[in-house]
């Protein structure tokens, strides 16, 4: 504890002192960045030598192959079905998101392979949905049970009115 209190009051006092020893003039550096005091004639370089790049990559201009619709088609049929084999529910729901875009039917029976698998992938178990059921019983969610939970919080209510009572003898009467 002694520490402590010797290092919060070391900091408090080394906080509050002013230094005493001045900062060495700032000079910018030399290396990255631009500078601060650059020539009129370096700054009309520079925008030429700019120039000169948009030519030259205007010149060499890159064509993107763009892919056909039946290449596309035939891309996104290969993802319906791999997703299909693989039952992966985040691929299938990709794909399926891709080929309704692309402008797949329902018809198509990739479409309805990978439909049927995502919704079984979706769907609970057999055993699941009976321990889902039997926790919401448990916890009351049965319609056909009468039962009323304000006279279990009447009774709770009761008996701690009681123990209260006996335990403040002394201090509330």
């Amino acid at each position: 504890m002694r520490r402590l209190a010797f290092v919060a009051v070391w900091t408090c006092a080394a906080a509050l002192v002013q230094p005493t020893l001045k900062l060495k003039e700032f000079k910018p550096s030399t290396g990255f960045g631009v500078r601060l005091n650059a020539e009129p004639e370096t700054a009309e370089a520079l925008m030429e030598k700019a120039a000169e790049l948009r030519a030259e990559v205007a010149a060499e201009e890159v064509k993107v192959a763009v892919p056909s619709a039946e290449d596309a088609r035939a891309k996104i049929t290969a993802a319906l079905k791999r997703a299909t084999q693989l039952r992966d529910k985040d691929q299938l729901q990709i794909a399926l998101g891709a080929a309704e875009e692309a402008g797949f039917s329902g018809n198509d029976e990739d479409v309805r392979n990978a439909v049927v698998a995502y919704n079984q992938l979706a769907a609970l178990t057999d055993t699941m949905r009976s321990r889902l059921v039997a926790e919401a019983r448990s916890q009351g969610g049965d319609p056909s049970v009468d039962w009323n939970p304000g006279v279990a919080y009447a009774g709770i209510f009761g008996v701690m009115s009681v123990l209260v009572l006996l335990g403040g003898k002394g201090i509330f009467f």
